[in-house]
């Protein structure tokens, strides 16, 4: 058996979705079973999504006998966009324990930081016409998937640019690590990689 589940609510129907399935069997960590609930809508809908998961999971173990059905996590995983009440999809998020995997202004960001350093402000639009121009195949239009062979190369160094990023902001004395560049998509994937059995 796996010593982990991981659920993972998304905003995105297609580039979130393929990422992870294609990370997972990368790292052939037979110790983590991975469910993702795609196309979930605005934040805060993925949010309460992922809120009434780890409900149906928490009674589940409460009446189990197997241990195994103890082990799980929960996140929720959108953009911040242009999108209202991302306050209030965090709050939500933390008053139901709900991990969140946020991406400003979206989950290209951390494509491109696998290629080179994104530390000024960008509208989602042109930060997927800048992907293009570094990950042949990738257009947002026609086919929003990560090449994922050509990026994962490349992973320890989009890590370190998305914690600079999260460092920088707070430096600069902004109010969250979230403000627009920014991605903690490496907090979720370091568990995919790295969990292992207790």
């Amino acid at each position: 058996n796996p010593g982990i589940k991981i659920f993972i609510f998304c905003e995105g129907e297609k580039t979130e979705p393929a990422y992870i399935n294609d990370f997972k069997n990368h790292c052939k960590n037979y110790h983590v079973e991975i469910t993702i609930a795609r196309g979930q809508g605005v934040p805060v809908s993925v949010v309460r999504a992922a809120a009434e998961k780890k409900k149906e999971l928490k009674q589940k173990a409460d009446r189990s006998s197997d241990s195994f059905d103890e082990e799980y996590e929960v996140w929720a995983m959108f953009d911040i966009d242009d999108h209202k009440n991302i306050p209030n999809a965090k709050s939500q998020a933390d008053d139901n324990k709900i991990k969140v995997c946020i991406s400003n202004p979206c989950f290209e960001i951390w494509g491109l930081l696998h290629f080179r350093d994104q530390t000024a402000n960008i509208h989602r639009h042109k930060l997927q016409s800048e992907l293009s121009k570094v990950m042949p195949g990738y257009d947002h239009d026609s086919k929003a998937i990560f090449n994922f062979k050509m990026m994962n190369r490349y992973y320890e160094q989009a890590k370190e640019r998305a914690k600079g990023l999260k460092v920088k902001h707070l430096k600069d004395g902004t109010k969250s690590p979230h403000d627009n560049p920014s991605t903690n998509a490496y907090e979720l994937l370091d568990m995919i990689k790295n969990s292992r059995k207790k």
